[in-house]
């Protein structure tokens, strides 16, 4: 499960998309772990393929 190249995260505390993707793991297998440069934060982000939910 990835995400794919043209997808902008952005930091949920203040907005930037200038984060960096710290581990292609976080506290589950199914959340990616990010860096912001912005607020200096570690958050993480549940990884998702691209495919609407049903």
């Amino acid at each position: 499960m990835s995400e794919p190249e043209d997808t902008v995260v952005e930091c949920p505390h203040c907005g930037s998309a200038d984060v960096d993707k710290e581990s292609a793991f976080g506290s589950e297998i199914s959340k990616t772990q990010y860096y912001c440069n912005g607020c200096h934060t570690v958050f993480e982000r549940i990884k998702y393929d691209g495919r609407q939910p049903e």
